[in-house]
């Protein structure tokens, strides 16, 4: 039972994080998360925001949305390189496997994770 409670906590600290993202940034972390690679700026602006690539505030608005999430600890952000990988799921696993989480658990938590991203 205890360890069901530290389950739900660490459950509840990364849906908190996440539900402080604005609604561009929650689109952008969603489209990293179903990428199997790292995305750039340009390609968020232009497949997931459907914004000008050449506009300097909207490049500016995506890259401090990297550096925000590469600070959360959800995804890594590769600055020499403009790219963004995915990284929510390996927060989700850091801080569960510190309570003895199950691969499934982990997972299930991920799914419901990204399912509230994209509400």
């Amino acid at each position: 039972k205890i360890k069901k409670q530290f389950l739900q906590n660490a459950k509840n600290r990364i849906i908190n994080e996440i539900s402080n993202l604005t609604e561009r940034e929650k689109k952008i972390l969603l489209f990293i998360e179903t990428q199997n690679k790292g995305v750039n700026v340009t390609q968020v602006l232009d497949k997931t925001l459907h914004l000008s690539t050449t506009g300097g505030e909207n490049r500016k608005q995506v890259t401090t949305a990297f550096t925000s999430f590469d600070t959360m600890q959800i995804a890594r952000y590769d600055k020499a390189h403009g790219t963004c990988y995915a990284g929510l799921r390996n927060r989700i696993a850091s801080l569960l496997s510190e309570h003895g989480a199950t691969e499934q658990e982990t997972e299930q938590v991920y799914n419901h994770i990204l399912n509230e991203v994209s509400k």
